[in-house]
């Protein structure tokens, strides 16, 4: 295996990273980014992220110069094989946060007495503990620690050629694992049962860590995130799947919804309503448009179709990228304004008795206006029996 295989993206990928990293920094009066959290170190280190609590993986990005990343000498392999950061320290005791390799590249930075972002607000989390915390700060007691949640969301809900490629392709997947699952799913099976089709359909296509919520009766319509159950799909009930998968680090996050047999006429009705309420929002997405315009506009909309919108997700759809679900939020206290590269979620949706009625979609936003990545059918599948 050659050593490039091992990369996720290109160099080229990462230097434009750091330069908008860099540019946004000068606008933000930053000296750098500490950067603690698994996914901010995947996406500007390029090495994996950590998988336990015992391992602190950091890097340090200072707005002139060079990034250093930290990592521990169990993982120095396979991070120097990852990453195209070329300055890199390694640490060995696992009996306490790296202190003195921070303190050390702190100050080949020139950052004793910087501003320095980290994540500390809105939808990040820390990489080290709140003790951790404390104890850098007396470690490095002239350098201000500040939020940088907004730095690291600006850059990364802008996705690149790249990663749109990888969304897409994540998409792909899904959309041809939900067009195999209810060709395949029959009146009487379980909802594990449905679960294992769907979920194996994904692997078989090369997906990692596919995923999916299911219900499929008046018992558990309201249950929208539980677990699947051994329920049988029974007539007259309609089947809702949410679900999807991850393809080189990005992540797809959409649903369908089937019948089983015939749909009722009040089932049908309800399922054109979610469409065409859905399209409306859709129709809406390019550069410059208000995320909370497109909420607003949504609950307009249904009001006048006489309908209530009882989807309680706090929202109407989401960012999706590294993470199944982050900013922004498609909602009327979100301010951000559509550009593109960001990729969204639209998801208005319907919990009723006699089904839930939601046809989420992954969109890229364009430079003209929008990219629908979810394909898959959005037609009440009708779903059969052996018998039939």
């Amino acid at each position: 295996m050659s050593e490039s295989e091992y990369k996720s993206f290109p160099r080229l990928e990462y230097e434009k990273r750091w330069s908008r990293a860099q540019e946004q920094m000068e606008k933000e009066r930053l000296d750098a980014l500490f950067i603690t959290e698994p996914l901010n170190y995947n996406y500007f280190g390029g090495a994996s992220p950590s998988f336990s609590y015992a391992r602190w993986t950091i890097v340090v990005f200072p707005k002139d110069g060079k990034p250093t990343l930290i990592a521990h000498q169990f993982v120095e392999e396979s991070t120097r094989r990852e990453t195209w950061i070329e300055n890199i320290k390694i640490y060995k005791s696992l009996a306490e946060a790296p202190m003195d390799e921070i303190k050390q590249v702190f100050k080949e930075h020139g950052l004793t007495k910087g501003k320095v972002g980290t994540e500390l607000g809105y939808e990040q989390r820390y990489g080290m503990s709140y003790n951790d915390f404390l104890k850098l700060k007396k470690t490095l007691p002239q350098v201000k620690f500040v939020d940088a949640s907004s730095t690291f969301w600006k850059l990364r809900m802008i996705k690149s050629e790249a990663e749109a490629a990888l969304l897409r392709k994540s998409c792909e997947v899904t959309s041809q694992a939900y067009e195999e699952c209810f060709e395949t799913i029959e009146e009487g099976m379980t909802e594990k049962e449905v679960e294992k089709t769907f979920l194996s359909a994904m692997a078989n296509r090369g997906a990692s860590r596919p995923w999916c919520f299911i219900n499929s009766s008046p018992v558990n319509y309201p249950v929208i995130s539980g677990a699947p159950t051994s329920q049988k799909l029974k007539r007259g009930n309609t089947v809702w799947i949410d679900g999807g998968c991850n393809y080189g680090g990005y992540w797809s996050d959409f649903c369908r919804v089937g019948s089983v047999g015939k749909a009722s006429e009040k089932q049908r009705k309800m399922h054109e309503t979610t469409l065409k309420l859905t399209q409306l929002c859709i129709d809406m997405i390019k550069p410059r448009v208000k995320v909370a315009d497109i909420a607003k506009v949504c609950e307009k909309e249904a009001k006048k179709m006489g309908v209530e919108l009882t989807f309680r997700a706090g929202r109407y759809g989401h960012g999706i990228g590294l993470m199944l679900t982050e900013p922004p939020h498609i909602a009327t206290y979100d301010r951000t304004v559509l550009e593109p590269g960001m990729t969204i979620t639209i998801e208005p949706g319907f919990v009723t008795n006699y089904g839930v009625f939601q046809n989420e979609e992954n969109i890229l936003v364009t430079q003209k206006g929008h990219e629908i990545l979810s394909k898959a059918s959005t037609g009440l599948h009708q779903i059969g029996s052996k018998a039939s």
